[in-house]
């Protein structure tokens, strides 16, 4: 019998404690879930009256049984549309408040690095000077760590690699502006990454993804950050931020060719917001604050709340894009993609959650979430492992899920991690695999940088993916046969959502 369960996915792992900044709080509650029939989105009795500054569930209705729904779904945090939201939070799902503050502590970001089971969060930018709070997972200690270099109005961040990506929006009185810095957890030290497009200044970083293909001609991993920047001073007016040079845009840099460019303009997206690929990154998500952000809702708007979806193609340039989802209430703001290629963004409503195909299944109601909070949106949010970490500006719920969202691996190894042959048999039906390396800023050829730490499964479809690779079929190998493997040969593998690609098999003396 094939050992194929042996194979094991290596990922770094170490925590550090700081001084307690923000008190522990007890209260808990058991969540349930309130499922609303879908067709209840399009189709309600006559009669009913709904407001677009309000949720749907605050869609008032004459039928009696129908309101009766309504009125239970408001109080409740979780409220489903579709069963596959039902099963993601699960029957005994538990909400906890972890801090709570007077201040806007916990607005943006909401980054969670799982080496060191930390979740990064931003203050609110219009109290300026705003700044980073980190929450250990573990101790539930929030701090405020000291960086070597102040990073100015800090608001989205993003891991790459092992990497942190801190995205500034500059203060119009200092003498750096916007940009993207890049943080070493360990040092605290901070580095400028981004800071200009040839010479002028950015308006205000507020988001940034990365994603990664692999190029055929040189058999690489190529890795580009995308990032939206956009002019807060018509959003955010006590934000201090400097005259605009630029016009709104989505940027596109290609850190191979040390090429900066702007790649979704104004006209297809207005005022660029949250920002993320999916995870084979075949797909990069854009949300659009949209007119409404300066006037409201309306038909005089010139542009919508929305979230568009592009296709990447073969060049990692957006192309095809989509109307993905519109806000029901508000605008999406904080998006993030789960392992599962679902696309939750932050709206009036709380975190709504959209599948794939883009149908909303579900939401994490702002109004229990943000009770006593009338008219401030949530914002952000971290997925973490099967965690939901909510940031609701003043406070912090930890929604423990049914189901793994975001795994480490997934954030760790963007680019491919490195399986080894461990021994084989005469026909191939027999391998084993260890994944013992991931690899840095593209194909690591001499394997340097091994991880240290905690062991994790690999995915029955890694497990699948390699099994297929290394002993194909009979209706694939004629004219070709399996792939020579020897004790100490590597297979670097780029993990997706469900189906890892395998991208190459290098001799192990090589």
């Amino acid at each position: 019998m094939p050992h194929y369960n042996s194979l094991k996915i290596v990922v770094a792992a170490a925590t550090t404690v700081f001084a307690q900044d923000f008190p522990a709080v007890n209260s808990s509650v058991s969540g349930n879930v309130v499922s609303i029939p879908s067709n209840y989105t399009y189709l309600l009795p006559e009669g009913f009256q709904g407001l677009s500054t309000e949720g749907f569930v605050e869609t008032n209705v004459t039928n009696s049984s129908v309101q009766a729904v309504f009125e239970k779904a408001r109080v409740a945090p979780f409220v489903a549309y579709d069963a596959e939201f039902e099963n993601l939070v699960g029957t005994n799902a538990s909400v906890r408040l972890v801090a709570e503050s007077e201040s806007e502590f916990a607005r943006e970001a909401g980054l969670w690095v799982p080496k060191r089971n930390e979740v990064w969060m931003s203050s609110s930018v219009t109290i300026p000077p705003a700044y980073i709070s980190v929450l250990n997972l573990e101790t539930l200690e929030i701090t405020r760590p000291t960086y070597t270099s102040s990073i100015v109005q800090p608001n989205g961040a993003y891991q790459y690699n092992s990497t942190i990506y801190y995205t500034s929006l500059g203060n119009s009185s200092l003498p750096y502006k916007a940009g993207i810095e890049v943080i070493d957890p360990e040092t605290n030290t901070t580095t400028p990454y981004v800071n200009s497009y040839f010479g002028l200044h950015l308006n205000g970083v507020d988001d940034l993804t990365w994603a990664s293909n692999q190029n055929p001609k040189t058999n690489t991993t190529q890795s580009y950050l995308f990032f939206t920047d956009v002019y807060f001073g018509n959003l955010e007016h006590d934000v201090p931020t400097a005259p605009p040079q630029l016009d709104n845009a989505v940027y596109r840099l290609d850190p191979q060719t040390q090429t900066i460019r702007p790649v979704i303009s104004r006209t297809d997206v207005a005022i660029p917001n949250g920002i993320r690929v999916s995870p084979d990154s075949k797909k990069l998500y854009v949300s659009d604050s949209g007119s409404v952000a300066l006037s409201g809702g309306g038909s005089s708007n010139f542009s919508a709340p929305a979230i568009y979806s592009y296709d990447l193609d073969h060049d990692m340039m957006p192309v095809n894009r989509t109307l993905f989802g519109l806000a029901r209430d508000g605008l999406p703001d904080g998006m993030h993609v789960d392992d599962k290629g679902r696309v939750w963004t932050g709206e009036g409503e709380g975190i709504v959650v959209r599948n794939k195909e883009g149908k909303v299944i579900g939401i994490f109601n702002a109004l229990y979430f943000q009770e006593g909070m009338s008219g401030t949106p949530i914002t952000n949010f971290a997925l973490a492992g099967n965690k939901l970490v909510v940031l609701a500006i003043t406070r912090v719920w930890i929604v423990q899920l049914d189901e793994v969202v975001q795994t480490a691996s997934k954030i760790l190894s963007s680019d491919p991690i490195i399986v080894t042959i461990q021994e084989r048999n005469f026909d191939y039906s027999d391998l084993e695999y260890e994944a013992v390396s991931h690899c840095r800023g593209g194909i690591d050829r001499d394997h340097q940088g091994l991880c240290d730490g905690t062991v994790i499964d690999a995915t029955e479809h890694l497990v699948a993916a390699l099994r297929r690779f290394c002993h194909p079929t009979l209706e694939e190998s004629i004219g070709l046969g399996p792939p020579h493997m020897e004790s100490g040969d590597h297979i670097y593998v780029l993990l997706g959502a469900e189906e890892p690609t395998i991208l190459r098999k290098e001799d192990g003396d090589e």
